[in-house]
């Protein structure tokens, strides 16, 4: 997990599965929920779960077998959005 969080530290775009992490934020697909915005970070029912504050309700579900580790992969983003 230290390696990923000192590449994103360097600036470095990095793609868990579907999810792709930058300085901005994260997106999978066409949905983007910038950094500031996060509110969740759940893995439950066969899903990573993430959820952002504003816009309201919008959400980023990735299916575990598109992550690799899906309880790492939630450890990584809650990491690098400060999330607890």
């Amino acid at each position: 997990m230290e390696d990923y969080r000192l590449r994103f530290n360097r600036g470095e775009t990095l793609t868990l599965g579907g999810l792709t992490l930058d300085a901005r934020g994260l997106q999978a697909g066409k949905k983007r929920i910038q950094w500031d915005a996060l509110q969740a970070v759940d893995v439950r029912a066969g899903q990573l779960m993430i959820t952002a504050r504003e816009p309201a309700g919008t959400r980023i579900r990735i299916a575990a077998d598109r992550m690799p580790n899906r309880a790492g992969a939630g450890q990584r983003v809650r990491l690098l959005g400060q999330v607890p």
